[in-house]
Parts: structure tokens; sequence; C-alpha cells
């Protein structure tokens, strides 16, 4: 006997419980910011407010907050978010209260707002799960969007330690 397959939620409650795990080390296992450029250059065409899917410890999210933009951020991992608000809590408090955190999946989720900027970073595009879930993520992200949006999806893991290159 075969066993089923797992369903979305289990899924996201697994990798949801991987992340929160990680939390505590994310950033100290994956330093990196030769991506920020990248995403500032998106922001001064674009403008905000700005949603950043699976946000994790905030890296980006703060950052385009700091560079003046109004930031959401989401993420399924509660670990991650706990890291994210410690990093804005370290943060201007006029910078602060561009930022905003919540904890929500890609792929449902629900935001009174419509934004010119949604980004996923460092392949987060392949953590949500497979091809269904991609697509409703998607879809979510093109009823958030306004008319003139952009959607910036980062594909750097290219495997065996290959990176891709900003701008490109």
């Amino acid at each position: 006997m075969g066993s089923s397959p797992i369903t979305l939620r289990e899924w996201q409650a697994m990798k949801a419980s991987e992340w929160d795990l990680l939390a505590k080390w994310y950033d100290l296992m994956c330093p990196r910011d030769q991506d920020l450029s990248f995403y500032r250059a998106l922001a001064e065409e674009q403008k905000d407010p700005i949603l950043e899917l699976g946000c994790g410890t905030g890296r980006v999210a703060c950052e385009m907050a700091t560079a003046g933009y109004q930031v959401v951020g989401i993420d399924v991992s509660g670990g991650q978010l706990d890291h994210a608000r410690l990093r804005q809590s370290r943060l201007d408090p006029a910078v602060r209260c561009r930022l905003e955190f919540r904890q929500l999946s890609a792929t449902d989720f629900s935001i009174q707002v419509r934004f010119r900027l949604i980004i996923a970073c460092f392949s987060t595009v392949f953590e949500i799960g497979g091809a269904d879930a991609r697509i409703a993520a998607y879809k979510r992200c093109r009823e958030h969007m306004q008319p003139d949006g952009v959607l910036a999806l980062d594909n750097s893991f290219q495997g065996a330690g290959a990176e891709a290159s900003w701008g490109n």
C-alpha cells in the first residue's frame, strides 16, 4: 500500500515547523545582501506599498522600510516572524511604522491593500509547495496587485552552489 499525498495545509504546517526551528540561526546560515540593491531599484521604479511573500526574518522588508517604503511581510513561520519583529523593533520609530508583519500563507492570504510591488526573495516560491500551490500564490498576488504593479520572483537557487546574477 502506498501512502497518500499530503495536503497543502499539511505541507505548509511542515514547512512552518522547519522554518520555526531554523529561525534562530537563519541569518547566520544564509547571510546575504547582494540582492538588496536589486529590490531597492525595483521599489524606486514601482514605489509602495510593497508586499514580501515569505519574508522570513525580515531582512528585505526592513531594508525596504528603511529606504522609505511602506511594506507588509507575510510568512507561515511564527518563529521567523518573531525574528522579523525583533529586527523591526531595533529600527528607528519612523521606520518601524512603515513595516507590518503577518503570519499568512502565500497561497491564501487576504489583505485589504493593493500593492505596486510584490516580491518573493531567495527562492521562496519553491518553499510554497508544488505547482498547484505556486499557481494559487500567483493568483493571490494578481488579486492583490495594482493594475500597473510588478511581481518579482527570485530563483537564486540554481543548484550545486550556483548563485543568480542580480539584475540579469
